[in-house]
């Protein structure tokens, strides 16, 4: 990959070597520093793809509840990541952090939030729907199913390509195509790097939603103040904090 410096030339190093633990480290801090500003962060964030998804599919049935979801989420979510990724940047560079600066995450970065969501909600259903119909309609045969699972394989791929995308909008002012092609090659250029973030990210979140699936009594609390609370608002800061830590090599 294309080699580049970082926000200015002081800051160029070699022989850097990225380490998850620092980032990690980092994002912990500066959760427990702000914890209370993220709190609220995740919780509005949370209200703002909540509130509309929830509005759409009430009085909705069947395919249609999907297909309203569908159209529901992509722009709610692009909004709310805009303002997030916007706070967690400000915390991760160490500059002064306000709620105030959701409203102007959603300023700066709604559009080119916006393309991304569709974007990835566009690549990520093609694949997802070709993997449900090799593995539903066409499971008698065990070709359609190793398609399947190489389709399923392809989304889990897509995921990781796409981690440091919003942090390369809010931090790098890049557009859609071009942040995600750059996270893309990120995640290429550092796998291990990148593995045990999406590792963490997935054990992390399936901690939070086990719970909830399996109905575990005072765990499903506790789930869901995490989730309310300091789930979004942290991995925007980790992903952040993972970005700056890959661009210091470069």
């Amino acid at each position: 990959m294309t080699r580049e410096p970082t926000e200015g030339p002081e800051e160029a190093r070699t022989g850097h070597r990225p380490q998850f633990a620092r980032a990690l480290g980092r994002a912990l801090v500066g959760t427990y520093d702000h914890l209370g500003l993220l709190a609220v962060a995740t919780f509005l964030w949370g209200l703002a793809i909540g509130l509309p998804l929830a509005g759409a599919t009430a009085l909705l049935r069947g395919v249609w509840v999907v297909l309203a979801a569908a159209l529901v989420l992509v722009p709610a979510s692009a909004a709310a990541n805009a303002a997030l990724f916007h706070l967690a940047r400000l915390i991760a560079l160490r500059e002064p952090a306000s709620l105030g600066a959701l409203g102007e995450g959603v300023r700066r970065l709604a559009r080119p939030s916006l393309g991304l969501a569709a974007l990835l909600a566009g690549v990520g259903g093609a694949i997802l729907g070709n993997a449900a119909f090799y593995l539903t309609v066409l499971r008698e045969s065990r070709l359609a199913v190793v398609m399947g699972f190489v389709c399923l394989y392809l989304l889990g791929l897509l995921g990781m390509m796409s981690l440091y995308a919003y942090p390369l909008l809010a931090m790098r002012g890049e557009g859609p195509l071009g942040a995600l092609k750059k996270s893309a090659l990120l995640a290429l250029d550092n796998v291990g790097f990148t593995l045990l973030l999406a590792t963490f990210t997935a054990a992390v979140t399936a901690l939070v939603v086990l719970p909830v699936i399996m109905g575990t009594p005072y765990l499903v609390g506790l789930s869901a103040l995490i989730a309310l609370f300091v789930y979004a608002g942290f991995f925007a800061l980790l992903a952040n904090h993972a970005l700056l830590e890959l661009l210091k090599q470069y």
